[in-house]
């Protein structure tokens, strides 16, 4: 079985039919949205979460990356997560302006013009490969 799409949404609506009574264990980053945990449970299954590894923030960028984005020196930024995006905003307000921002899915794409930035491409799937070919053709 697989989902159709590469989403915590199309994968709970994918297993939701069948998880009543099973156990489920989530291995996840330490913040994230917790969409699919919510969506099994609410389907009927007992869901266990597990932390795997840590986020940690930096306190702040390089100064040379800095400068280097005022500068307009930094074409691209790859954006995927919305914790990522929320990270490049504050780490280099109106500077990221210089750039093309080169988003990984739908909701890094929300966040980052929720935070008042235009993306430049979206990839069409969430993966890595979709983003780079995304950032390729628009050149």
């Amino acid at each position: 079985m697989q989902a159709p799409e590469l989403t915590a949404q199309s994968l709970a609506a994918t297993l939701a039919p069948t998880a009543a009574g099973k156990r489920f264990l989530l291995i996840r980053a330490s913040r994230g949205p917790q969409t699919l945990q919510q969506l099994l449970s609410a389907s009927g299954g007992q869901v266990h979460s597990l932390v795997a590894y840590q986020h940690r923030d930096v306190a702040a960028a390089d100064e040379s990356l800095v400068q280097r984005m005022a500068e307009g020196e930094i074409t691209w930024v790859t954006v995927t997560s919305d914790a990522i995006a929320r990270s490049v905003v504050r780490l280099f307000g109106e500077h990221l302006r210089r750039a093309q921002l080169a988003s990984l899915s739908v909701g890094v794409t929300q966040t980052l013009e929720e935070l008042g930035h235009r993306v430049t491409v979206q990839a069409a799937e969430p993966t890595m490969q979709a983003l780079v070919e995304a950032m390729v053709v628009s050149c």
